[in-house]
């Protein structure tokens, strides 16, 4: 038995060191297919959840609302021994209104910060113009020249050769 056993030690394809490699090769090989497997399962779910988005919000909306509702109607059925049918009219009826009265509510709010917000607008407008014309005058004036244009001639770069600055940060050879 030794003797075969030696003989079986010399007749291996690979030593010690190699098999270890190929092991190591074998679970990063598994390790990338099971990421891709992943990426693959996401991808499909994002794209089904994409196609059927009304539907699912539907759906999760009603969902939810029959989750909030259901004690409630629950409880005007039991203990207040409304039927079921008016239960549900009475409750949906109360939750609407409320939810229209909030709404009634917000109104006045939010239109008070639309003027404010339109009266803000030219003055940030302004500044953003200022900001850009100190920080970027030639794509000011490059802007300004294409308003002035209203677009009868094509506007010409402003910049004659962009290859020097793009070769200094990429490091490559000019040709």
């Amino acid at each position: 038995m030794p003797q075969r056993s030696q003989e079986l030690l010399q007749k291996r394809l690979f030593n010690a060191v190699e098999l270890r490699l190929f092991r190591y090769t074998a679970v990063l090989l598994s390790l990338v297919a099971l990421t891709a497997l992943i990426e693959s399962i996401i991808w499909a779910l994002a794209w089904v959840l994409g196609t059927f988005d009304n539907l699912l919000l539907s759906l999760c909306l009603s969902g939810i609302l029959a989750l909030v509702l259901y004690p409630v109607a629950e409880f005007l059925e039991h203990r207040l021994h409304f039927p079921r049918l008016l239960a549900i009219i009475v409750l949906l009826t109360a939750f609407f209104g409320g939810f229209g009265g909030l709404i009634l509510l917000l109104i006045p709010t939010l239109l008070g910060q639309i003027v404010e917000l339109m009266t803000l607008i030219p003055q940030t407008l302004a500044n953003w113009q200022e900001h850009f014309s100190i920080y970027f005058p030639e794509l000011t004036a490059m802007v300004s020249a294409s308003m002035e244009s209203n677009g009868e001639e094509k506007s010409t770069p402003v910049m004659e050769d962009p290859a020097p600055p793009l070769c200094l940060i990429w490091g490559c050879s000019q040709v």
